[in-house]
């Protein structure tokens, strides 16, 4: 018990020096694992509610949203995040900081919302927009790999190269799916 006191009362509390300002909730710290899960299950289910009212009421380029919000927004996203952790514990390196991966899962989200907006609504511009936070995301992820797998502590880098493969096939994807939506800039 005298530990757990000196500990408390040499921790800087709010407003003291030292402090932050405001107080600390225990338990309330970022988890992007987690993060990256809950908003890939976030995506499948908006994927299946589309398929539903879909297939009760067509509307134009209903089949491609489900499609899209199911594969960019739950699968890929599923494969990109906790992916890249699962290779991490069978290669013994750390991860990207919290902040790095907060980035990482912003950056997607908001791509993944702002492509399918300006397609739904025949503008460009939000697929261009869209497009070009999903390349920046991906451009972190295999960056975040990249350091993840330099200070590795047991051999096994080669799980790198599948997920290389899956970035840059995403990657490609994207110029694709921007292709075809007639949102590059020299279309």
């Amino acid at each position: 018990m005298r530990s757990l006191s000196r500990h408390v009362a040499s921790t800087p509390q709010p407003n003291e020096p030292g402090g932050r300002g405001r107080p600390r909730r225990r338990g309330a710290r970022f988890d992007p694992l987690h993060a990256s899960r809950g908003s890939a299950l976030a995506f499948l289910l908006a994927a299946a509610v589309v398929a539903l009212r879909r297939a009760d009421t067509p509307f134009a380029h209903g089949w491609w949203l489900v499609a899209y919000l199911a594969l960019v927004g739950g699968c890929a996203q599923l494969l990109l995040g906790p992916g890249r952790e699962w290779i991490a514990t069978q290669i013994g390196a750390t991860l990207p900081s919290a902040r790095w991966r907060r980035w990482e899962i912003g950056l997607w989200n908001t791509g993944t919302f702002a492509v399918p907006a300006g397609v739904l609504t025949d503008s460009a511009s939000p697929v261009l927009v869209g497009s070009v936070l999903l390349l920046t995301a991906l451009a972190l992820h295999a960056a975040g790999l990249g350091r993840t797998a330099r200070w590795a502590r047991r051999p096994g880098r080669g799980w790198a190269c599948p997920y290389y493969a899956l970035v840059l096939s995403l990657s490609a994807s994207v110029f694709i799916g921007a292709g075809l939506a007639e949102a590059l800039p020299w279309q």
